[in-house]
């Protein structure tokens, strides 16, 4: 898949990246998958996967904020983040979203 299927608008795609930069850093990678990283799907909460280098309570401490500033930005929506520290062991959930998830 390719962003341009992703049922998102450029302007949303930007601020995910922005927002999840300022709060897990440059390198953090970020997928979106689900309902809405399929173009043919209909309504949806917005899921995303989020590997950083942060861990333990400052990786907390940034999603808690992330999900704030996004929720600001892009208004009120259901928004599932799954946030993984890079290193760690993936869940079976994890692997799925890195499965199927397309990069922003």
């Amino acid at each position: 898949m390719t962003t341009n299927r992703l049922r998102l608008t450029p302007s949303q795609q930007t601020t995910i990246r922005e927002l999840a930069r300022r709060h897990f850093g440059d390198d953090a990678e970020i997928l979106v998958f689900g309902s809405r990283s399929d173009g043919a799907a209909r309504g949806g909460d917005l899921d995303l996967y989020i590997e950083t280098d942060l861990v333990g309570s400052a990786a907390l401490k940034a999603e808690l904020a992330f999900r704030r500033a996004l929720q600001e930005r892009l208004g009120e929506q259901r928004l599932d983040a799954s946030v993984h520290s890079r290193g760690e062991p993936l869940s079976s959930f994890e692997q799925h979203a890195r499965t199927t998830g397309v990069r922003l």
